[in-house]
């Protein structure tokens, strides 16, 4: 088109707007109100082709998607870091708007571990740069590991420049609340070698490993295959402390003994371990090397006393043991008593 009037452009083509208003050229970085594209008269008289009764001025209009938003969860966390079964636990999810265009109302679904209804959240139109942050509280009585997960604009109510991203997670272990642990743990005897009709001192040392303290307990000692084990009240014993506990006994028979100690055996502490409050110990006792006395066969004479006096006294000197009596004498002391 080359037939240009005063004021508009002489070339052949040119970017622009022309305002039949005013009658002028505009350059088309000029920002406009779009509100109809029309065939208009050219006041001129002028077409493409030359002067003329009518003219197209066509205005090619390029129209773009508006700029768009796009949400995602920023971030997902729990709160303690290590919850127990105990626990109130606060899950917090911020949702964020990443785009360059404004969102607009949107919701957020929160999903706790593998609940079949997640919670849901209504989340305001947020411009860009925005966010929103919601929280929920939960108690998970089940000791395992879940994962959490949170989607951004859940029911699609946001057009956005990316729908990929709007998916977070968080995975956690539930473990069970701190408890106490009970555990014995030495168990000895002294001497170390044991003969038959030796005293032996048994030792039990009962602690608390766990990191709360424990509350009293009671510990029974067993000798052996005995059907009533010896029992001993334990305190309480913070994280780390032990009680020491002793029993003394005289084993006449030389055989090999297993000794059991079982802390807590009436399980009035509930423990973080339950399976380890047993311990075994296993001796031998050997036979006596001593010799071993006994008197029999006592007479008397005569065999009615009077006055508690009597002319003699007769009996006969037994060694038992395994060794030789290695004295030349023995001394024997003996009484008469007053009942019949």
């Amino acid at each position: 088109y080359t037939n240009w009037a005063s004021g508009e452009p002489s070339t052949s083509s040119y970017d622009g707007v022309y305002m039949a208003s005013d009658g002028l050229w505009y350059d088309y970085h000029k920002t406009w109100t779009l509100y109809g594209v029309a065939e208009w008269t050219d006041p001129l008289g002028r077409s493409a082709a030359g002067p003329g009764s009518r003219a197209q001025y066509l205005l090619d209009v390029t129209i773009t998607d508006p700029i768009p938003p796009d949400l995602v969860v920023e971030s997902l966390t729990h709160s303690p870091l290590n919850p127990t079964v105990e626990d109130a636990i606060t899950f917090t999810a911020v949702v964020r708007n990443i785009g360059p265009g404004k969102a607009g109302a949107s919701v957020l679904s929160l999903q706790v571990g593998a609940e079949s209804t997640p919670a849901t959240f209504s989340i305001p139109a947020l411009s860009p740069g925005a966010s929103e942050t919601v929280t929920r509280t939960e108690t998970l009585v089940v000791p395992i590991t879940y994962q959490n997960t949170a989607t951004a604009d859940v029911y699609n109510d946001v057009s956005e420049s990316n729908e990929s991203n709007n998916v977070t997670t968080d995975t956690y272990t539930v473990v069970p609340p701190p408890r106490p642990d009970l555990v014995v743990e030495s168990l000895t005897h002294s001497p170390l070698n044991p003969t038959a009709g030796e005293e032996i001192t048994f030792t039990a040392v009962v602690m608390n490993i766990g990191p709360v303290t424990a509350g009293e307990s009671v510990l029974s000692l067993q000798v052996g295959a005995e059907a009533t084990p010896a029992t001993f009240s334990i305190p309480a014993l913070a994280p780390g402390a032990s009680e020491t506990v002793t029993r003394t006994e005289t084993l006449p028979i030389a055989m090999s003994y297993a000794n059991t100690a079982t802390a807590d055996v009436n399980d009035e502490v509930i423990e973080s371990n339950e399976s380890n409050n047993v311990t075994t110990g296993t001796y031998q006792v050997a036979p006596s090397t001593n010799a071993d006395l006994s008197l029999t066969n006592l007479m008397v004479s005569p065999s009615t006393v009077t006055d508690q006096q009597f002319d003699s006294a007769s009996f006969i000197l037994n060694n038992n043991g395994p060794v030789a009596l290695s004295y030349e004498w023995v001394m024997v002391d003996y009484y008469l008593s007053d009942d019949t």
